[in-house]
């Protein structure tokens, strides 16, 4: 069994999340989604992935 490197992206565009899982899966990555910060942070806990992908997009300006 391959041991897979596990990749948390956190993102709230859903065309931006499947455009990064499909790279990460196609280049043989765990990926993980989370839509908010607070989810994230839950899947940090329970699920230890190796990198975070964060969106730190600005709302407002």
């Amino acid at each position: 069994m391959d041991i897979r490197d596990r990749v948390l992206v956190v993102e709230d565009d859903k065309s931006i999340q499947n455009f990064f899982r499909t790279v990460l899966e196609a280049n043989n990555y765990d990926v993980i989604m989370a839509d908010t910060g607070t989810e994230a942070c839950s899947l940090i806990t329970s699920r230890c992935p190796d990198v975070v992908i964060l969106d730190l997009g600005r709302h407002g300006d």
